[in-house]
């Protein structure tokens, strides 16, 4: 049997709220969602499917149908729930700018900063930090050249601030 477009369309849209709703305010990657378990398992298979096909969540090894939200799974569930347009939320992310812009104040190359560093002078939450960084939020949200993690990835926790944060990207 096949769904309707608005069948699927209300699935994700669960789903998304489900997904939102367990990561609540922790870091998106330490929190796992098991599909076969509720309330995730009112969720249609296809449905997981397409979120993972677009990269929004990965599978996570062990026993189950276990999953974490990405960090475009974030953004892209954050956005749809309209948690941006929220005004703490909203100025969380102007804060974090700023922060992040007054790494680079003065200098003349990027800036290396640790996350905890960062989230205890800018009075923010690390676990908000860390799901800013992983999603990109800045970049989206205010269409700038923002800030991402070091190559030695997230797990070092360690946040490169281009010379060129808060830019308009290039063309």
């Amino acid at each position: 049997m096949t769904l309707s477009a608005d069948d699927r369309r209300r699935d994700m849209g669960l789903a998304r709220e489900l997904i939102i709703q367990a990561v609540g305010g922790h870091a998106l990657d330490s929190v796992e969602c098991d599909t076969d378990e509720p309330p995730f398992n009112q969720i249609l298979p296809t449905t997981w499917k397409v979120l993972e096909d677009r990269v929004l969540i990965r599978r996570t090894p062990g026993w189950g149908r276990r999953c974490e939200l990405t960090g475009d799974g974030w953004y892209v569930c954050m956005k749809a729930l309209g948690k941006f347009n929220e005004p703490e939320f909203h100025g969380m992310m102007q804060t974090l700018a700023a922060a992040l812009q007054k790494q680079i104040k003065g200098r003349r190359d990027e800036a290396l900063v640790y996350a905890e560093s960062l989230a205890n002078a800018a009075g923010l939450p690390l676990d908000f930090v860390f799901n800013a960084i992983e999603s990109r939020l800045l970049d989206h949200e205010f269409n700038i050249e923002g800030a991402y993690w070091d190559e030695h990835g997230r797990t070092g926790m360690w946040i490169r601030v281009p010379i060129d944060f808060g830019h308009p990207p290039d063309c």
